[in-house]
């Protein structure tokens, strides 16, 4: 019989590789026999081993957003025993990995260590990405996993799992720019310019620099300057680049220097070039338009009416803007004349901080003036500035004039008749008291006063005339009297008569003339004088009128007829104006004056000369017929002139070997008196190129000094013209008279930036090869030479 049982196998049966079972059989034999037993049987049923595993790699994060520099990355190995037999000591092992950093070592959990058939462990293991995994945009990972089968079974290898976690590259930079100190107050300061460059994207950039994109300054663009950092930049890293610029006048006029970068860099291979925001830093140069006047006058002090008064105003801007239409405003005038308009240099209405300019006003003397005592002026100055600044307007400035009073008289007594055949009983004789006002102011209640008297009768007191109510300055007036000769006086033989005269000034103590004695009978002295004088003691150029005066006198005792004055020793170049004189030159009295004028026109050598000349002479008929001449008179007329000379140095600055644009001029002006007298308060005025400064402000005759000017740095619009041209002026106080020189040009020439050359085109290229072709032609000009050769042999022949 057959005989059965059932047995389900373990795990334990499956990795020890088989199941034993051995058995006997037995019976009950009838009663009283031993029971019999088989021998044993065993059965084996053998298990065949098969070991085997999987893993599945993953990581996380994996997604493109947290692929960052210094996420930590957790990759989670899940291994799964697929044989059938239980596996000790299972674990990880790691195949390919990208990533530029080290990865930790695998991390299983306890269920590792004995995995049966069909269950899983899940080991994990971390890495922190790098800026390298970031700049490669991925890293990828590829892992396997082992365990070890029961005894003699071969160990297995799971399949390799790869993991790759994806990166989105996104290159951005970002440029911050400021401008230390983001305020100026002048021309000539320097600005720093600083870029901050920050890489704010997600990969390394290299060659990292700002470049600027507008500039509103005149001047030489500033370089930029980056450290070394900028080679490479790190995501989230930053460097400062620097760069440094000089501001010039028209940025200060213009108020503002505006200047916008944006940065970039270079990403690795295959990204888009970032390039930032643009961002603008303005530096505000604030208006301060300033201006001063410093008003004089020449002569500083005057004795006479007529004469003219030279004021100057001394204009300077003493802001940090330009100005136009510069000018002076003339204020408080005490004058009783009218005073000149202020006339400035050509060219100098546009004024440059640190300029100076001297205009020039006229103005003649009164007698009200002078009687006055001084005369006072006040002005001040303005101009316009750029933009909507209010224009400045200087302090006032105030000279006065003295005017000192000199107040004197004299007083020339003659008698008529005078002769010895007219000194006889009965005889009326009339004395004349020719009274002449020699001071400079105007006297008032003029008359004679009786002195000495040796008559021994009564002389009538002296009447005058309506005009010594009131007298002025070289103006005369002829008293009289009158007294009957006595027997006593042709008894003594003579009469003597001594008198003076006076009369008020307007402020001071009234002058006393001198004495003046007249005897009858008396010899007969006719006698002349003249003194000449000029409207002008200085010129300073041709076609200025000069007007010349004769003051004739008669400086005898007996009255003189047809006074004329001759005018022959005079240097003037040009024709002299016939001497004209009053009508009282017909018949003057002894003491009496007239005034014989003329004129004349200066010319270019005249003021080449240096001086005029001027002689003249005065005639007279006396009672007796025959002619009486004055002593001669002189006066000279110098010459103020000013003469400038201006240069120009260039300098290569950027040392190129050009003279263009960021290279500077200096400036040379040579200031000369070309004249004869001292020049006073020189000053050059040069409006483009700023303030002048000179080594003194006075110069005698044949002197000269050299000035210097701001350096002019070339600037794009310069060159960009072809040229710097600029212009000065010299002025300076002659005697009486303002002087101004001939205006001075220096002129640069500029070169523009230069223009990248263009490569010549490539030779076309037919696609066929040249030297089969070149060999062919060769050919056929040796077979042409021959022919040619040949037949010209041939025709020799014949």
């Amino acid at each position: 019989m057959t005989c059965t049982a059932t047995y389900t196998a373990t795990q334990a049966d499956a990795d020890a590789g088989s199941v034993i079972n051995t058995a006997t059989a037995t019976a009950t034999p009838p009663a009283g026999d031993t029971p019999p037993t088989s021998e044993p049987s065993t059965a084996t049923v053998a298990i065949t081993p098969g070991p085997a595993l999987t893993v599945v790699k993953s990581a996380t994060p994996s997604d493109p957003v947290n692929f960052t520099v210094g996420q930590v990355i957790t990759y989670s190995f899940l291994i799964t025993n697929a044989g059938n037999v239980t596996l000790t000591d299972v674990r990880p092992t790691e195949g390919t990995f990208t990533g530029s950093g080290t990865m930790s070592a695998p991390t299983c959990p306890a269920g590792a260590a004995s995995l049966a058939p069909g269950a899983s462990v899940t080991c994990t293991a971390t890495y922190t990405l790098t800026q390298a995994d970031v700049d490669a945009g991925h890293v990828t990972n590829a892992a396997s996993a082992t365990g070890t089968p029961p005894a003699g079974d071969t160990t297995p290898v799971a399949p390799s799992s790869t993991v790759t976690i994806p990166g989105t590259p996104n290159p951005a930079i970002t440029v911050a720019k400021t401008a230390t100190p983001s305020t100026l107050t002048a021309a000539g300061q320097t600005v720093v310019y600083s870029f901050l460059v920050t890489n704010t994207g997600n990969v390394t950039l290299t060659d990292v620099h700002p470049t600027e994109t507008a500039f509103s300054g005149t001047g030489t663009a500033p370089t930029i300057t980056c450290p070394a950092g900028a080679a490479s930049l790190a995501p989230g890293a930053s460097v400062t680049c620097t760069a440094t610029y000089t501001a010039t006048q028209a940025d200060a006029d213009a108020g503002t220097v505006t200047n916008t970068a944006t940065a970039t860099g270079t990403p690795p291979a295959g990204d888009t070039t970032p390039v930032s925001e643009p961002s603008t830093a303005t530096v505000t140069i604030t208006p301060n338009p300033a201006i001063t006047v410093v008003k004089s006058a020449a002569p500083i002090s005057s004795a006479r009416a007529g004469q003219t008064v030279t004021y100057s105003f001394l204009v300077t801007n003493t802001g940090n803007v330009t100005l136009t239409g510069v000018h002076p405003v003339e204020g408080v005038f005490t004058g009783t004349g009218t005073l000149s308009a202020p006339v400035c240099p050509t060219g100098t209405a546009s004024l440059a901080p640190g300029a100076q300019m001297v205009c020039t006003a006229a103005y003649v003397l009164s007698q009200a003036d002078i009687n006055s005592g001084a005369i006072s002026n006040t002005a001040t100055a303005t101009g316009t500035p750029p933009g909507e600044s209010t224009p400045p307007v200087s302090p006032p400035s105030t000279v006065t004039v003295p005017l000192p009073p000199a107040p004197a008289i004299t007083v020339v007594k003659s008698a008529s008749p005078a002769d010895a055949a007219s000194f006889k009983v009965g005889e009326k004789i009339t004395y004349s008291f020719v009274v002449t006002n020699t001071g400079n102011v105007t006297l008032t209640d003029v008359h004679p006063s009786e002195g000495t008297f040796s008559g021994s009768g009564t002389m009538s007191a002296p009447v005058c005339p309506a005009g010594a109510a009131s007298l002025a300055p070289g103006a005369s007036v002829t008293c009289t009297a009158g007294y009957t000769v006595t027997q006593a006086d042709v008894d003594a033989g003579k009469i003597t008569n001594v008198a003076t005269a006076t009369g008020t000034p307007p402020t001071s103590t009234p002058p006393v003339s001198p004495p003046s004695k007249v005897t009858v009978p008396n010899d007969p002295k006719p006698a002349l004088s003249v003194l000449k004088s000029a409207s002008l003691t200085t010129i300073t150029g041709a076609g200025q009128k000069v007007g010349y005066s004769f003051l004739v006198t008669n400086t005898g005792n007996v009255t003189l007829t047809n006074v004329t004055v001759s005018d022959a020793g005079f240097s003037g170049t040009g024709p002299l104006s016939p001497v004209t004189c009053p009508a009282a030159a017909a018949k003057m009295l002894p003491g009496a004056s007239i005034t014989c004028t003329a004129s004349y026109t200066t010319t270019q050598a005249d003021v080449d000369a240096g001086k005029l000349v001027n002689t003249a002479t005065a005639g007279a008929t006396p009672p007796g017929g025959g002619t009486v001449t004055s002593p001669p008179s002189k006066v000279t007329v110098t010459v103020s002139k000013l003469g400038l000379v201006k240069t120009a140095n260039a300098i290569d600055s950027n040392r190129d070997g050009r003279i263009d644009a960021g290279d500077q001029i200096a400036w040379t002006l040579v200031v000369t008196n070309q004249g004869t007298t001292t020049v006073g308060d020189v000053v050059v005025s040069d409006p483009t190129a700023g303030a002048v400064t000179c080594p003194a402000s006075t110069l005698t005759a044949g002197e000269s000094m050299s000035c210097t000017a701001p350096n002019h740095t070339i600037t794009e619009a310069d060159a960009a013209a072809g040229t710097v041209d600029n212009t000065a002026v010299a002025t300076g106080t002659g005697v009486t008279t303002q002087v101004q020189s001939a205006h001075a040009h220096a002129s640069v020439p500029v070169q523009p930036a230069p223009i990248a050359p263009t490569p010549d085109p490539p030779l076309a290229y037919t696609g066929a090869p040249a030297l089969p072709q070149l060999l062919g032609a060769a050919a056929l000009l040796l077979l042409l030479g021959a022919s040619t050769t040949l037949a010209a042999r041939r025709r020799r022949r014949i």
